[in-house]
């Protein structure tokens, strides 16, 4: 097994570790992960809750396709519960001790469920416990290539 492989078996162990930690009705859920050693697709899975509605990227796009698009688009209703949905999961992980920071959030992370009634925050790949004002500005960590990380169109500004 290579160094890049082992590197994403460590990410995606603490990535597991840090998620079956938090408990709120607006993150997503995860119980834990399990290994296959063989077979036609080995390797670690995660195993969290299942929300079918899709991601809130996908149920927002009706709005940019505008009367061409293929199903309706959300009430103004439902995109305040969603934003409020994602407000109070972000709070929940700011709120612990010490804070944990996402570092990823955009629409494509964020999950619905069956009825598209909730929004929950998704993947913690990047997450971090914030342990200085630095780690919490992104200013002492950086990665390989000297950038810090996330994806540039959703970073907060104050990591740049």
């Amino acid at each position: 097994v290579g160094k890049a492989a082992k590197e994403q078996v460590k990410g995606l162990l603490r990535e597991v570790r840090l998620a079956e930690k938090l408990r709120c009705k607006y993150l997503v859920q995860a119980y834990g992960h399990v290994y296959f050693p063989d077979g036609a697709h080995p390797g670690h899975c995660l195993v969290m809750e299942l929300l079918d509605g899709g991601t809130l990227h996908a149920a927002l796009a009706p709005l940019s396709a505008g009367a061409g698009a293929a199903s309706a688009p959300p009430t103004a209703e439902q995109r305040s519960g969603w934003l409020l949905d994602v407000a109070r999961g972000m709070e929940n992980l700011h709120d612990n001790y010490p804070p944990i920071l996402h570092r990823d959030l955009k629409s494509v992370n964020v999950l619905l469920n069956a009825g598209r009634t909730r929004a929950k925050v998704a993947d913690f790949g990047l997450a971090k416990v914030a342990t200085t004002i630095a780690t919490a500005t992104g200013a002492s960590k950086s990665d390989a290539s000297g950038s810090t990380r996330g994806t540039l169109g959703w970073k907060a500004p104050e990591t740049y």
